[in-house]
């Protein structure tokens, strides 16, 4: 079992899909693909054995294949903290299972 000292929160930035009153279409900027790769790298540097992704809605992004399979090349885990929504949808579940 993972500690929360094993893990490491990723901010992707981005958009979010839930439209909750009171909260903002846009949490922050999305970060661009290498700016989230480096920050996998280094977790996994620093000795992580996870990363969760946070967002926005991080499963909204067009690069969530990319990061996955980095996150798989560094040998570290991957989570997501997601609202669910996009899970609708064949492709992200592929991605995910992949």
């Amino acid at each position: 079992m993972l500690s929360l000292s094993d893990a490491v929160l990723v901010r992707v930035g981005g958009g979010d899909n839930a439209r909750a009153v009171g909260t903002a279409a846009m949490t922050a900027e999305e970060r661009d693909t290498r700016a989230v790769a480096q920050d996998l790298r280094d977790a996994a540097l620093s000795g992580a054995k996870a990363v969760v992704i946070v967002g926005g809605e991080p499963l909204m992004r067009r690069d969530l294949r990319v990061l996955l399979g980095a996150a798989r090349k560094l040998g570290i885990g991957f989570g997501v903290a997601t609202n669910g929504r996009m899970l609708v949808y064949p492709e992200v579940r592929r991605a995910l299972n992949d």
